[in-house]
């Protein structure tokens, strides 16, 4: 066992063993709410730079496409590290985003399940099982052949699946379920095809991920595939602003640069900078539009009328459009309104209507595999609205994020937290190691698990619901977007 090992290990007991120790002070009045939330902060945050600094030095080949180590970022750092600051800044500049600060026993318990789930996770993701797991499925995908070992690219395919996702989005734009213009009663009807309908949606990335690839790989004139590239990434910021979510704006940026840096291991040096002016715009165009949405009943279902309240809006905007770092951290930040579930989980009984967390986890593979028309009473994914109404007590139609650490602590405590963060350390590693030695079709699989792997979602039995589903259409994708490789 090498030093570095053994430093990792010794940071794991450390960051536990003090965790606990900072709640059973704040328990005995020995600190305070805020200096708990302040070193629970510090402490997650020089943990995970431990960690992902012996990943990159381990594993320093697609570090940054790594599941774990994107995962550590925005489902730990950013929504539970990072973004704390926010309680920590003159009550001045908080007034202006109406940002309660206050900090509370609960976060504090929050913060030690978060560490507690975090440890876990990455002693899940270096097991010896991780480990054999991820040689047992690079070798069935090599024996049943279900991954290309070609990179030529079927360009008529390309544009069939440009299409479908088109079909898609203006589907979703018809019924009032792409985006910011979802509306709860018209999504509850179409619950039965709204899964086929996003995952028919995200085509549209993956194609732009392909491309990418083959445009920045070694073995590729790029003059072949540039004006390819620039089409559909147009394509997918166009819908990315009808969608009026500003993330949809961004990613489309990010997917072309995180195209890049897989087949260069490195990230070109125009990704920052375009990433800022697409924020910059993301904000001047959406956010009015937003405004319009909600005061002033603009929503509709077409894409002319949503392009018109936008174009008529944008000229409209005041300071509050503007860029707002503090509204940035805001959105990301998930201490604040996950800790009301700990609190309510202390307190409360849950209700016969209340979600059947536990049940819904063992019986995920069911409800990801038997269609709602043969099942009648299978549960709806209706738990931030649940969590909004029932636990913090808003009458609002409107979704909060509760977070899968509060997910798990319904289900069964902290146990539940650090078993359920082992098994996604475990996987993890499993999809990564079985998946990084197919090159393009390989990849295309793993970018396509990316968002389910890497920001673990707040119901956590999505989590395993969106693997067993997305796996095997993204073999078929791959499978029909490249060729065979010639005998």
């Amino acid at each position: 066992m090498n030093r570095y090992n053994i430093l990792i290990i010794f940071a794991r007991v450390f960051v536990v063993i003090f965790s606990l120790l900072i709640y059973a002070f704040i328990l005995i009045d020995a600190f305070s709410y805020t200096l708990g939330l302040l070193l629970n902060s510090i402490l997650l945050i020089l943990y995970f730079y431990i960690e992902l600094s012996h990943l990159a030095i381990t594993q320093h080949k697609l570090f940054w496409i790594n599941p774990i180590a994107l995962a550590s970022i925005f489902t730990f750092l950013i929504p539970f590290g990072i973004t704390n600051i926010l309680y920590f800044l003159p009550e001045s500049e908080l007034e202006i985003i109406l940002f309660d600060s206050d900090v509370t026993l609960w976060m504090n318990k929050l913060m030690m399940l978060v560490i507690l789930g975090g440890v876990a996770m990455w002693i899940g993701y270096n097991s010896f099982i991780a480990k054999k797991l991820g040689q047992i499925t690079k070798q069935i995908l090599i024996k049943r052949r279900w991954i290309r070992d070609s990179n030529n690219i079927n360009m008529p395919m390309i544009y069939i699946l440009i299409l479908i996702s088109l079909l898609a989005k203006l589907i979703a734009i018809n019924s009032n379920s792409l985006g910011y213009q979802v509306d709860l009663d018209k999504q509850a009807e179409a619950n039965d095809y709204a899964m086929y309908l996003t995952i028919l949606q995200s085509l549209s990335s993956l194609v732009l991920l392909l491309v990418a690839m083959k445009c920045f790989s070694i073995d590729s004139a790029h003059s072949n595939y540039e004006s390819t590239l620039l089409l559909i990434l147009f394509y997918n910021v166009a819908f990315g602003f009808l969608s009026g979510m500003k993330g949809s704006v961004i990613m489309p940026f990010i997917v072309v640069g995180l195209g890049y840096y897989s087949q260069k291991n490195k990230f070109p040096i125009w990704l920052f900078p375009v990433v800022l002016i697409s924020i910059v715009f993301a904000y001047k165009v959406i956010e009015p539009y937003r405004e319009a949405v909600q005061y002033n009943s603009k929503s509709s279902n077409s894409v002319n009328e949503i392009a018109s309240t936008m174009l008529e809006n944008t000229n409209k905007s005041d300071s509050k459009a503007a860029v707002n770092y503090l509204a940035v951290l805001t959105r990301q930040h998930l201490t604040h309104d996950a800790a009301y579930g700990i609190e309510y989980a202390e307190y409360e009984t849950l209700s016969e209507d209340s979600p059947k967390f536990l049940t819904n986890i063992i019986l995920a593979p069911l409800h990801a595999l038997i269609p709602r028309f043969l099942w009648k009473d299978k549960p709806t994914d209706n738990l931030g609205l649940w969590y909004t109404n029932e636990v913090i007590g808003k009458a609002f139609q409107s979704s909060t994020a509760m977070s899968p650490f509060t997910y798990l602590n319904f289900a069964g405590g902290p146990l539940a937290v650090i078993l359920g963060f082992l098994v996604i350390g475990i996987i993890h590693r499993t999809f990564f190691d079985g998946l990084k030695h197919f090159g393009i079709g390989g990849l295309i699989i793993l970018f396509g698990l990316t968002g389910t792997l890497a920001l673990v979602d707040n119901g956590y039995n999505n989590f395993f619901i969106a693997i067993i589903r997305n796996f095997p259409i993204l073999i078929i994708v791959q499978s029909l977007l490249l060729r065979r490789s010639r005998p």
